[in-house]
């Protein structure tokens, strides 16, 4: 049995498969990283952002095993929600 959550980023789903699985939801309100540690050998981290306050406009961005994420609008505050997966 499969299973799986359909994410849509930029209107295009994403789809979670039974490979990949969430492994932390962080909400953010300022520009900032997380670095992480014990990722198994062999997968990688996806981040996408799945929800955020209207007005909010950030990025994020994922580099080896280190999460982190801008403002757009330079130093203003952000509020929302990444979602980290093990892919």
């Amino acid at each position: 049995m499969s299973w799986g959550i359909e994410i849509y980023e930029k209107g295009k789903p994403i789809k979670i498969t039974g490979r990949s699985f969430i492994f932390d939801q962080i909400a953010v309100t300022q520009n900032g990283s997380k670095t992480y540690n014990n990722i198994p050998k062999g997968r990688s981290l996806a981040a996408y952002i799945v929800a955020r306050n209207r007005g909010s406009y950030f990025t994020v961005r994922v580099e080896n095993n280190k999460i982190s994420w801008n403002s757009l609008r330079g130093s203003q505050s952000i509020n929302g929600i990444i979602m980290v997966l093990i892919k």
